[in-house]
C-alpha cells in the first residue's frame, strides 16, 4: 500500500507539472541553469503544491566548480505550510542530503529536533507565493527556515512588481541540520546581503532575483 501511494503521488504530480527556466549568473558570467517545476499533489492526506528546483552548472564552470542540486518543498495548497522538504546537493567538498520527517503530526528535520513550524516559509515556498503575483504582498517579521536555521524576514514592495527582501538570522550559533550548506543557500543567507525579487503579473512567475554583497554577486534570470 505504501508503494502504491508513492506511485499515485508520482502521476499526480507529473500530470499537472509546470515547468520554468533561469540562467544563473555569477560576476554576469553564465555559471548554472536552473529548472522550476511545480504541480499539485497528495502528502498525508493533504492537497498540496509540489515545487522543485534543479540546479546544475554549465559546462565551462564544471571545470571550475561542478554543482548539481535538487530541492523539493511541499506546501499545503490552502495556508501554504511546508508540509516536506528535501535537499540532495553536491559541490566540491560539500555532499547534502536533507529531508524531513513527521512526527505526531508536526515537521522536522531528520535525525534532528529541528522543527519547521506552521506559518513558517523556506525560499522556495516564498518565491511561489511571490510568484502568485499579489498586488502588496507587503510582510514584517515572518520566519524564514533555511533548513533548520531561522531568520526573521521582511518583504517590502519597492516598485510595482519588485521587492526587497530582507534577512537576519535569529540564532548565530545554529547551523541547521548540516554545518555547512550549498553555495546558493550560503549566498543567499550571507548577513548584509542585498535581495531583489521581480515577478511578472500577467504569467504569475518570478522573472528576476539578484543577491549581492560586496563584489559577489548571484542572479536569476527567466529564459522565454
Amino acid at each position: 500500500m505504501k508503494n502504491r501511494s508513492y506511485f499515485i503521488l508520482f502521476i499526480i504530480s507529473f500530470i499537472y507539472a509546470n515547468t520554468i527556466n533561469y540562467q544563473i549568473n555569477l560576476f554576469g558570467l553564465n555559471v548554472a541553469k536552473c529548472t522550476v517545476n511545480t504541480s499539485d499533489t497528495i502528502i498525508y492526506n493533504q492537497k498540496g503544491i509540489k515545487i522543485e528546483y534543479f540546479v546544475q552548472s554549465t559546462n565551462l564552470m564544471d571545470w571550475i566548480f561542478s554543482v548539481d542540486n535538487q530541492y523539493t518543498t511541499i506546501i499545503n495548497k490552502n495556508n501554504y505550510n511546508i508540509l516536506y522538504y528535501r535537499k540532495k546537493s553536491f559541490q566540491p567538498n560539500v555532499k547534502n542530503d536533507i529531508s524531513t520527517t513527521v512526527e505526531n503530526g508536526n515537521i522536522f528535520y531528520k535525525d534532528t529536533n529541528l522543527k519547521i513550524d506552521d506559518n513558517d516559509y523556506n525560499i522556495f515556498s516564498l518565491l511561489y507565493i511571490i510568484s502568485l503575483g499579489v498586488e502588496k504582498f507587503e510582510k514584517d517579521n515572518f520566519i524564514v527556515d533555511r533548513e533548520g536555521k531561522k531568520y526573521l524576514g521582511k518583504l517590502e514592495l519597492t516598485d510595482f512588481n519588485t521587492y526587497k527582501l530582507d534577512l537576519d538570522a535569529i540564532n548565530n550559533k545554529n547551523f541547521g541540520a548540516e554545518e555547512h550548506t550549498d553555495i546558493f543557500s550560503w549566498a543567499l543567507f550571507l548577513p548584509g546581503t542585498r535581495k531583489t525579487i521581480k515577478f511578472d503579473p500577467e504569467k504569475n512567475i518570478i522573472s528576476f532575483c539578484s543577491f549581492t554583497k560586496n563584489f559577489l554577486k548571484f542572479s536569476a534570470k527567466f529564459k522565454e
